[in-house]
């Protein structure tokens, strides 16, 4: 799957990045039957696993379905956050695009909990 992943694949390429696929594509049907890695089971069900064993204290965070028992800060996002909730009066509002099942906001909790 990883070669397959880092082998280019393109149609009428413009520029050539070495990895995954490029091009001008008509539809995104034509786009999707080049992989199925992203709607793959096996990545839902690997993530959800994760999170299910750091629900039950087994782990202490995941990234990328990877579990990880010690804890890494990213001190830019969790220090950005904070200045922003101080200027509004401690409330903060995230919308979260990721596809990670709220890893992030469980790995930070702590540090939102005003």
């Amino acid at each position: 799957m990883i070669k397959k992943f880092f082998s280019k694949k393109s149609n009428n390429e413009t520029s050539d990045p070495g990895y995954g696929w490029s091009g001008r594509y008509m539809y995104w049907e034509d786009v999707k039957s080049l992989t199925d890695w992203y709607e793959a089971n096996l990545i839902l069900n690997r993530t959800y696993q994760s999170m299910l064993e750091i629900r039950d204290g087994h782990a202490v965070y995941e990234r990328d379905s990877v579990l990880f028992e010690k804890k890494e800060y990213p001190f830019a996002l969790i220090s950005s956050l904070l200045y922003i909730a101080t200027k509004n009066d401690l409330k903060l509002k995230v919308i979260d695009f990721g596809g990670s099942l709220g890893t992030t906001y469980y790995q930070r909790y702590e540090f939102f909990t005003f």
